[in-house]
């Protein structure tokens, strides 16, 4: 009976261990596009494939440099800016620093930093021409559509993410097998362990020594 409660024990300890590789496996599957469709987010299905594929590459700080890089775009487009900030973008944002100084040596300017930047006109095939800064600038938003708009949405992705976690959570602990598993080793545990405290209390008594007997003699 010992052995059987160690078994049993064993087993639990088991059923809990694959119960927990279940739920993990169950929470880290990859979010289908179904699933955001509950949201209300307003995405076509196309557009939204796109976002999966790209949020899915994603961590924190990811998240967090574009969501710099993006922020500083719209203000430059909204008001120019100055030489002093050009100047510290590559300490603010140095995946749009990087990405200035790609387009300067795509027009044949490489090396030339923020004060060419600040400083340069663009002549597009219309024959106007644009300051370096909001030309490249918008053109940054219009390349990184999808980017753009997820992050702009990041707070409704997150908050998404946490309910499709959640609804995935609930439903893995409604399956019955679980539940049975747990309730028949229980059951099986208890059981048993009652009838080895039964076997040890009848051992104490065929042990014991009944003196009643002997006492009523001596009395009498």
């Amino acid at each position: 009976m010992v052995r059987s409660l160690a078994v049993i024990t064993w087993k639990k300890l088991r059923a809990e261990k694959i119960e927990h590789a279940g739920l993990i496996h169950a929470l880290s599957l990859p979010f289908a596009l179904n699933d955001f469709h509950k949201l209300d987010l307003p995405f076509g299905r196309h557009q939204g494939s796109n976002i999966l594929n790209w949020i899915r590459r994603l961590d924190d700080a990811d998240i967090h440099e574009w969501a710099v890089a993006i922020k500083l775009v719209k203000q430059f487009i909204d008001t120019p800016p100055t030489l002093a900030q050009l100047l510290d973008l590559e300490n603010a944002s140095p995946f749009l620093y990087q990405y200035f100084e790609d387009e300067a040596d795509g027009v044949g300017a490489p090396n030339r930093g923020p004060s060419y930047w600040f400083n340069a006109k663009i002549k597009t095939h219309d024959g106007q021409q644009h300051d370096f800064i909001q030309r490249y600038a918008n053109q940054f938003l219009k390349v990184h559509e999808v980017e753009t708009w997820t992050i702009d949405h990041i707070d409704d992705f997150r908050q998404g993410i946490k309910e499709i976690k959640e609804e995935r959570l609930f439903r893995f602990l409604q399956q019955k097998d679980i539940q049975r598993v747990h309730d028949d080793l229980d059951r099986a545990f208890y059981r048993t362990l009652n009838e080895l405290r039964n076997h040890q209390k009848w051992r104490r008594d065929q042990s014991a020594i009944d003196v009643t007997d002997a006492e009523d003699t001596q009395d009498a």
